[in-house]
């Protein structure tokens, strides 16, 4: 099994795409998210009021403390929640994927929520239901890009319209503004392999340090996957299946100090690997 992100294959069809390329403010893609401190830079300084800038200028919920930013929008203020809703799309039963970037304003610590408006479910990693919540990873000024924190949430059981908001819950005790971006649905992927990344790195999967695999028949899913990646151009990927730990620890250690993203699963007694670290 590799978990979390899925690999868009190449028949998907998008039923549903916002890229705000048209909002020309400050913020989120230009690498600021907040105000300089000369107030050259002013983020999120006009409210979005309604989708005459959109590609889709029909059919959003209202836009609740929604700022517009460079080619992205900002959702709530220091001390008020904000909310943005996508217009309906339709899906027929079949299985699809919702992807985004998110960002967290600077010095924020935000929560991101995600909730499905119409029958059907939403899930990511281990959570599944009408509503996700995503903690988002603190913005770091001068490393932080929006558009490396991609996230994908699968959408199953709509038979019909639906919806997706964005929102969080910001408050003066509590300020929890996100920067949003690229809203994309899409059908038809292929699920078969799912790709582990940290969103602080591009997700880009040519560029993926390393997968695990830790369950199933592992010789032949290890050629499955390698399959499957070769044909995504992800020629470099590691895949790590180890049940020595000094070869675990090894390998992790090898990445932390090459900085580079990698996955790398402990085929063993789950009490042995927690006595090494404690050992060692």
């Amino acid at each position: 099994m590799i978990v979390a992100a899925m690999a868009t294959a190449a028949n998907a069809e998008v039923v549903f795409y916002e890229s705000f390329n048209n909002l020309k403010g400050q913020g989120g893609n230009d690498g600021y998210f907040d105000n300089s401190a000369d107030g050259i830079v002013e983020v999120g300084a006009e409210d979005l009021l309604e989708a005459t800038l959109l590609d889709n200028q029909e059919g959003w919920g209202d836009f609740v403390k929604v700022a517009i930013c460079s080619q992205c929008v900002r959702i709530a203020t220091k001390k008020n929640p904000g909310s943005i809703t996508t217009p309906a799309f339709t899906l027929n039963g079949e299985a699809a994927i919702l992807s985004f970037n998110a960002a967290a304003q600077l010095a924020d610590v935000t929560t991101l929520h995600i909730q499905l408006i119409g029958e059907g479910t939403l899930q990511y990693g281990e959570q599944s239901g009408s509503l996700i919540d995503i903690e988002l990873p603190a913005t770091v000024e001068g490393e932080t890009v929006l558009a490396n924190q991609q996230y994908e949430i699968a959408i199953t059981g709509v038979d019909g319209q639906c919806q997706i908001q964005f929102y969080t819950e910001s408050s003066s005790d509590a300020k929890q503004r996100a920067y949003l971006d690229e809203f994309k649905v899409t059908t038809g992927q292929d699920s078969a392999i799912d790709i582990e990344t940290d969103p602080q790195h591009a997700p880009v999967i040519s560029t993926l340090g390393g997968v695990r695999i830790d369950s199933g028949e592992l010789a032949p899913v290890t050629r499955q996957v390698r399959k499957q990646l070769d044909e995504l151009g992800a020629f470099n990927t590691q895949i790590v299946v180890s049940s020595d730990l000094d070869e675990f620890f090894r390998i992790a250690n090898e990445h932390i100090e090459s900085r580079t993203p990698a996955s790398i699963a402990y085929h063993g007694n789950i009490v042995d690997l927690l006595q090494y670290v404690v050992d060692h």
